[in-house]
Order: structure tokens, then C-alpha cells, then sequence
């Protein structure tokens, strides 16, 4: 609509002045054949000058809006380095005009251009970041070629692809390697839980993968074993700690037994010896008592 209604100030503007030549054209001749001399018509030359002047302004006011079309164009379409040029075309036609319109009119066409610089570089920079986007999932290789393909077909600037293409190969090794890890963890589960792979796995870290799981299973095992076997020296010794505890037990009994055996048979040795000393007395009191003659006469 702006453009429209540009045109249309253009062309009647132009009607103006193509009025003003035909005024003036007459005037000059007559003047020229009656003898006047020419100064007498230097009136009408400073209105023929401003009417070409505001053509030439209008003129570029259109180019510029044509400029700023074409540029959101490029923009939509991604043409990076057709657009930079045309947003330098535009920064010179806006300040050739510069001093022929109003400050608002120049403020007006400064933000525009600040506007579209940036979105021509947030444009640069999310192209960039699919490259590194494609870094993180399918590697170095096809990062880089997508710098080398794509983003020098969109426009790129060169000064930015070789920053990205540098952190690129910076990155890269490390990038692969923990893609590579979390592929052979997957990897990992999946044999360790009996799946198949798929045939299209990379053999190196198909591999890497089955290694850890040999090594995982054989570690398994030696820990089974240590714990078995610590389990049967565990056993033993508590068998031997068992054995100990009831021959010690044993040896106590029996030393008990032993004991009470040993004062049984004392107690019935003294018994023996008291009924023995006592029957030892009586025998000698009966032995006296059948002698009493002899213990009369001595008696006497």
C-alpha cells in the first residue's frame, strides 16, 4: 500500500513538472525572440530545480521500498549473502535521501534496517546451530558438510562458517565419544537382557559392548565364587568353633563326672574306714571281755 500510494506521488509529481516545462518552454522563446534577456526569466529556473529535486527524492523513496521488498524476500527465502547486499544498498540510498526528508522519515528507515539486520543474523545463527545440532547426533562428518553444503547455499558468512567449522572439529572427538558411550550402554542392556542387536550396529562398538558384558558376566561369577567359598569357610569354621565348644563341653562333663565319681569314692573309702575302725574297736572290747581272769589278777 505504501508503495502504491509512493507511486501515484511520483507520477503526479512528474505530471507537474512536465506541466511546468510546457509553461515554461513558451515563456523562454518569447522572451528570446522580443529580445528581453534572459535574466528577466531567472524567476521561473529555482522552481524548475526543486520540481526535479522532489522527483529524484520520490524516485529513490521508491527504490528504497522495492530494496525493502526484495530484502524480505531474500530473508523469507533464506539468501543470505543476496540479502547483506541489498541491505547495503539500502544503507546508501537511505543516506543519500538522508537530508532531503524529515528526521521522522530517516528515523523510520534506520529501524527498518535495524530490524532486518537482525533477523539476517538470527537467520545466520539458527542455520548454524542445525549444523551443530546435526554435530550432536550424526557427528563431525555430517556437520561439516552440511557447513560446506548448505550453509555456504544459503549465504552464510565466511567468517562464520569457519568459526562453526572450528568448533566443529574442536568438539567433535569428544561429541563421538559420548555418543559412542551411550551406544554401548544401550548396547549393553540389550545383550545383557538376550536382545539381538540390529545387523546394522557398528561392529567396533557391537564389540566394545560385548566385551563389557563378558567381563560383567565373568565378574559375576568370580564374586559368586569368593562368596561361595567364603560361605564354606564360614561354614567350617563354624563347624570347628561347634566341635570345639561341645568337646570343651565334653571335658567339662566328664571332669564333673570325674569329680563327683572321685568324691563318691572318697566318701565311700572313709565310709569303709570308719565301719572298718569300728569294727576294729569291737573286736577288741569283745577280745577283753572274754579275758577276765587275767584282768582280775592283775587287778589284785
Amino acid at each position: 500500500m505504501r508503495e502504491n500510494k509512493t507511486n501515484r506521488g511520483g507520477k503526479m509529481l512528474r505530471r507537474a513538472l512536465l506541466a511546468l516545462h510546457w509553461i515554461i518552454g513558451p515563456v523562454i522563446l518569447m522572451s528570446f525572440l522580443s529580445g528581453k534577456l534572459i535574466s528577466d526569466f531567472s524567476m521561473f529556473v529555482p522552481c524548475l530545480f526543486v520540481a526535479e529535486a522532489a522527483v529524484d527524492v520520490e524516485r529513490e523513496k521508491t527504490n528504497i521500498e522495492n530494496s525493502f521488498d526484495k530484502a524480505q524476500d531474500l530473508l523469507a527465502r533464506a539468501r543470505l549473502q543476496d540479502l547483506r547486499g541489498t541491505i547495503e544498498l539500502l544503507e546508501l540510498k537511505t543516506g543519500k535521501i538522508k537530508g532531503d526528508i524529515s528526521a521522522e522519515e530517516a528515523a523510520t528507515y534506520s529501524a527498518r534496517l535495524d530490524k532486518i539486520k537482525k533477523s539476517a543474523t538470527a537467520a545466520e545463527d539458527s542455520l548454524i546451530n542445525v549444523a551443530y545440532a546435526i554435530l550432536s547426533e550424526k557427528g563431525a562428518d555430517s556437520a561439516l558438510s552440511y557447513t560446506g553444503n548448505e550453509l555456504r547455499l544459503h549465504g552464510v558468512s565466511e567468517k562464520k562458517i569457519s568459526v562453526a567449522e572450528k568448533k566443529i572439529l574442536k568438539d567433535g572427538p569428544a561429541i563421538k565419544q559420548a555418543k559412542d558411550q551411550e551406544t554401548i550402554a544401550r548396547l549393553v542392556k540389550m545383550l545383557a537382557s538376550g536382545e539381538n542387536p540390529d545387523p546394522s550396529t557398528d561392529r567396533f562398538l557391537l564389540q566394545s559392548a560385548q566385551r563389557i558384558v563378558k567381563a560383567h558376566t565373568d565378574s559375576v561369577k568370580a564374586i559368586e565364587n569368593v562368596k561361595n567359598k567364603k560361605e564354606m569357610e564360614d561354614q567350617k569354621r563354624e563347624e570347628k568353633t561347634r566341635l570345639e565348644k561341645e568337646k570343651k563341653e565334653k571335658k567339662i562333663e566328664e571332669d564333673r563326672q570325674a569329680a563327683i565319681q572321685k568324691d563318691e569314692e572318697k566318701k565311700k573309702q572313709e565310709a569303709e574306714n570308719t565301719e572298718k575302725n569300728r569294727l576294729a574297736e569291737e573286736n577288741n572290747r569283745t577280745k577283753q571281755m572274754r579275758r577276765p581272769g587275767k584282768r582280775r589278777g592283775k587287778t589284785a
